[in-house]
C-alpha cells in the first residue's frame, strides 16, 4: 500500500512539473508574440520615407517636464527582479557619495575625455533609422510606451515603458497583458525625455536571451568593443549612449542614486561606477562637461536579492526629432 502511495505521489509531482513547464512555455510564446508585434509596428514606421534630418544645435536633451520624487526602484529573483528597498532615497544637492578607496583616484589626466560636443549631421545608421520611427501606433496600444531601446546585433530591441511605479511592468508586457517576462521600463522618477543627469532602466534577466539577458555579456571586453552603444528613441529625439562600466551593484549602494544636480556629486558617481567596473574602458565621463549617465539594470547571475548586474553608459550624442 505504501509503495502504491509513493508511486501515486511521484506521478502527481511529475504531472505538476509537466503542467508547469507547459505553462511556462506558453507564457514565453505569449511574450514573444507581444514583442514581435511591437517590432512589426516600429519597423513599419522605420521603413517609411525618412524626413529631412537636421542635427540639434544642443547636446542636452529637452528640459525636464516631470518632478517625481517618491522612492522606489527595481527588483529580481531569478526570472523576476526584487524591488530595491525604499531606503535608497534620491540624494540632495549638498550630499556626495560614500567615499571608497577606489574613489580617491583623481581624474586629472584622463586617457580619453568623453565630451558631448555639438553633433554633426546624423551619419549614424542606427540613429537615422530610429529617427524615422514613429511611436504613435505603439502608444495607441499602451500610452505608457515612452520610447524604444536598442543595442544593435543583440536581442535588446524593445519598446520602452514607464509606469506609475517600479513594480507594475515586472509582470506586464508592453501591450498591457499579464506576463512573467515583463517589460523594459524606465524608473518612474526619471524624466521621459532623458533630460536627467542619471536615468535608470530595468528589465528581467530572462532565459533564451530575452529582455535584458544580453547585458551579462558586458563582462567580456570583446563584447563591449563589438557592442559599444545603446540607442534610445523617445518623443524628444534619439540618444546614443556609450558603455564604460559594468559590475554587480549593491541594491542599496550608490549605483542607483538619483537627484544629483551638482558637478561634484555627479563626478563622484561617475568615478564610483568606473572604479567598481570589472571591465576597462578608455571613456572617462566628465560631469563639468555636461556628460549624463544611463544605467541598465537587471538581476545578477546568482539571482540574489542584494545585488544587481548593471551596465553604465554615458551620453555620446543626442539628436532632436
Amino acid at each position: 500500500m505504501r509503495k502504491k502511495l509513493l508511486i501515486i505521489a511521484f506521478m502527481l509531482l511529475f504531472a505538476i512539473g509537466v503542467i508547469g513547464a507547459v505553462s511556462q512555455l506558453a507564457g514565453y510564446r505569449k511574450s514573444d508574440l507581444a514583442y514581435e508585434n511591437a517590432k512589426a509596428l516600429l519597423s513599419a514606421a522605420e521603413e517609411e520615407a525618412p524626413p529631412e534630418i537636421t542635427a540639434s544645435p544642443e547636446t542636452e536633451a529637452p528640459a525636464e517636464t516631470e518632478a517625481d520624487t517618491a522612492p522606489e526602484t527595481e527588483a529580481a529573483v531569478s526570472a523576476k527582479i526584487t524591488a530595491v528597498p525604499k531606503e535608497n532615497e534620491p540624494v540632495t544637492e549638498a550630499e556626495t557619495l560614500p567615499e571608497t578607496k577606489a574613489e580617491t583616484k583623481a581624474v586629472t589626466e584622463p586617457v580619453t575625455q568623453h565630451v558631448t560636443e555639438a553633433p554633426e549631421p546624423v551619419t549614424d545608421d542606427q540613429m537615422a533609422a530610429l529617427l524615422k520611427a514613429d511611436l504613435a501606433e505603439l502608444k495607441k496600444v499602451n500610452p505608457d510606451v515612452i520610447g524604444w531601446i536598442r543595442i544593435p546585433d543583440t536581442s535588446i530591441d524593445y519598446p520602452l515603458l514607464k509606469g506609475e511605479d517600479n513594480t507594475h511592468y515586472l509582470d506586464y508586457a508592453w501591450d498591457g497583458s499579464k506576463n512573467a517576462g515583463g517589460s523594459i521600463y524606465m524608473d518612474y522618477r526619471s524624466d521621459s525625455s532623458l533630460s536627467d543627469f542619471h536615468t535608470i532602466i530595468y528589465g528581467h534577466r530572462m532565459y533564451r536571451d530575452a529582455m535584458f539577458n544580453a547585458l551579462k555579456k558586458y563582462a567580456d571586453e570583446d563584447f563591449l568593443k563589438d557592442h559599444p552603444s545603446v540607442y534610445i528613441l523617445t518623443e524628444a529625439g534619439v540618444a546614443r549612449y556609450d558603455a564604460f562600466a559594468a559590475y554587480d551593484a549593491d541594491v542599496k549602494g550608490s549605483s542607483y542614486r538619483l537627484g544629483l544636480t551638482e558637478a561634484k556629486g555627479q563626478q563622484a558617481l561617475f568615478n564610483y561606477c568606473r572604479n567598481h567596473s570589472v571591465i576597462n574602458s578608455d571613456i572617462i565621463p566628465i560631469a563639468k562637461n555636461g556628460d549624463r549617465l544611463l544605467t541598465l539594470s537587471t538581476c545578477s547571475a546568482d539571482g540574489g536579492e542584494k545585488t544587481r548586474w548593471v551596465v553604465h553608459f554615458v551620453l555620446g550624442e543626442f539628436t532632436a526629432q
